[in-house]
């Protein structure tokens, strides 16, 4: 009797090598590094030619898919391939994980992105398994932000400012906001306004170019008008019963842009103003400057100011220290009438002292303490 041969072994063998295939497949998984937890999951199955497949996903029990290519979840678009023989990528944005997977060479890397951290993971070929993480860049969350103020523009003011062509009146606070755009008005600024308290909106003006008047307010101070450089005409300072100090117009420079007698400075019936600090930086006085009526004490805040004219010290019932007008130099004469707390003999040290800066005018005195100066 004959036995046949068994035909079935090529069969045994086959599914032995199948299940060989399988258990590699699932090492190659177990290899792989966990993945960062996000919102966006993605996942990549790619079978190769012998029938193992291999996956790759965030959940914790490991899932075998069919071999239909690379899916990635979570994205609008959606790739499917039969048999992958180059390389394929799936994205998601936000918190985010890329897998590439090349499966002619077998190797698998992730850059896996939470938040704002950066990996670089894993590297698996054949069933050697090595991990090379490098790169690692974590910066938490990072918030842009830019100060104001430090570009060398004056605070709060845009970089394109206007200048306004002819003259402007301010009544109220309205007007006030309204030159905030503004570093120079070409005309007359007239500011009559009882109920006026601030002039916060006038902190970019830095030009007038006709005549400056700040008459019958509610102003303490000049607060507003920081940025002020020049007024080309007169500057008028006139009746502002609360008016107690002048330092906001300390970057003035000059008031009256020629000598021919368009400059005239006059600071008038301001009864709470105790001295003139402010006006240090004042250089240049187009002709003639008229301090009168104020609740100044002492010429304290005066600087090296030049005078094309005649300088006025008049009717200030306070008015006890004048030395510091040392350093004014008016081309015409210098007076000091109706000041009846002022004593002669200060003024006579003042004038002094003028005529060694190289003041060449005359001093004329009247009506002062008991009378001195009297004609």
């Amino acid at each position: 009797m004959t036995r046949r041969p068994v035909l079935s072994l090529p069969k045994r063998l086959d599914l032995h090598l199948d299940s060989l295939m399988l258990l590699v497949g699932l090492g190659l998984f177990a290899a792989c590094p966990g993945e960062s937890p996000g919102d966006t999951t993605a996942t990549t199955a790619t079978a190769d030619p012998t029938g193992s497949t291999s996956t790759t996903e965030d959940e914790p029990e490991p899932e075998t898919t069919e071999p239909t290519g690379t899916t990635t979840t979570g994205t609008p678009e959606e790739s499917t391939s039969p048999l992958a023989t180059d390389s394929e990528t799936g994205t998601t944005t936000g918190d985010t994980t890329t897998t590439t997977e090349d499966t002619t060479t077998g190797t698998t890397t992730e850059d896996t992105t939470a938040g704002t951290t950066t990996e670089d993971a894993t590297t698996t070929t054949g069933e050697t398994t090595s991990e090379n993480t490098t790169g690692e860049t974590s910066s938490g969350s990072t918030t842009d932000e830019t100060s104001t103020g430090t570009t060398g523009e004056p605070i709060d003011c845009a970089p394109d400012l206007q200048v306004l062509q002819g003259s402007y009146s301010i009544e109220n606070s309205l007007d006030v906001d309204a030159l905030a755009a503004y570093k120079e008005i070409t005309g007359d600024l007239t500011i009559h306004a009882p109920g006026l308290a601030s002039l916060a909106g006038l902190q970019c003006l830095q030009r007038v170019g006709g005549d400056l008047t700040i008459s019958e307010t509610g102003l303490t101070s000049l607060d507003g008008l920081d940025s002020l450089e020049e007024v080309g005409g007169q500057l008028l300072i006139e009746h502002n019963t609360q008016l107690a100090d002048l330092h906001a117009l300390g970057n003035l420079v000059s008031v009256g842009a020629t000598p021919q007698g368009f400059g005239y400075f006059r600071l008038e019936g301001n009864p709470a103003l105790k001295d003139l600090k402010g006006l240090g930086a004042l250089s240049f006085v187009g002709y003639s400057m008229r301090v009168e009526g104020n609740g100044i004490e002492t010429l304290a805040g005066l600087g090296s100011t030049t005078i094309h004219g005649e300088l006025r010290f008049e009717y200030n019932p306070n008015l006890v220290d004048v030395l510091d007008v040392a350093g004014c130099l008016p081309k015409n004469t210098l007076y000091f009438t109706h000041n009846k707390k002022l004593w002669c003999g200060n003024a006579e040290m003042a004038y002094a002292l003028m005529q060694a800066n190289g003041f060449k005018g005359n001093m004329f005195l009247y009506d002062n303490l008991n009378g001195c100066g009297d004609l």
